[in-house]
């Protein structure tokens, strides 16, 4: 009995993927020898999960002629790296822009995160589509990362446009 060797398949195949290849993978033995042989594994029917799992298998031969033999080997899908989200950092910009100019400011900023990691990983924002008013203003944005295979990442900055100064008029006495 020759047992396959250890396998290892890379994160984020979708099931039906790490299914089809653990099926391949078990059925790739090799039986020489004995009388009327019989091959069992120790596979309870629950595939590998295809957010990182491993599963030991043990192929036993039996023999009408000679004693069990067995032999094991082990299936592993990796499991994906975290997700790391980073926001960009909090952003002021002065007074006095055109409305126009904080919009494309922050339109930039907005769009600054960084993302890896994860499977399937999607990034959404909470803001609400009103834009910082030139006068001044703060809005903190929240954006979440959601993985397949872990729990939302969330990180939160805040834009503000710095209010004018106040207008000081001095008459002539």
């Amino acid at each position: 009995l020759d047992c396959p060797d250890d396998m290892t398949v890379g994160p984020c195949l979708a099931q039906t993927d790490v299914n089809a290849a653990f099926d391949a993978w078990l059925d790739n033995y090799t039986i020489d020898g004995g009388c009327n042989t019989q091959v069992n594994t120790s596979w309870d029917g629950v595939y590998p999960d295809w957010c990182g799992d491993a599963i030991t298998i043990t192929w036993t031969v039996s023999s009408a002629c000679e004693e069990d033999v067995t032999c094991s080997a082990t299936f592993t899908v990796t499991a994906a790296p975290p997700v790391n989200l980073d926001c960009p950092d909090d952003m002021t910009v002065g007074p006095c822009l055109a409305q126009t100019d904080v919009n494309a400011a922050f339109d930039a900023w907005l769009d600054n995160y960084t993302i890896d990691g994860g499977c399937n990983t999607e990034v959404d924002n909470s803001w609400d589509g009103v834009y910082p008013d030139w006068c001044g203003d703060a809005v903190t944005i929240t954006w979440t990362a959601s993985s397949a295979c872990e729990e939302d990442v969330t990180c939160s900055a805040t834009f503000t446009v710095t209010a004018a100064p106040p207008v000081e008029l001095d008459c002539p006495d």
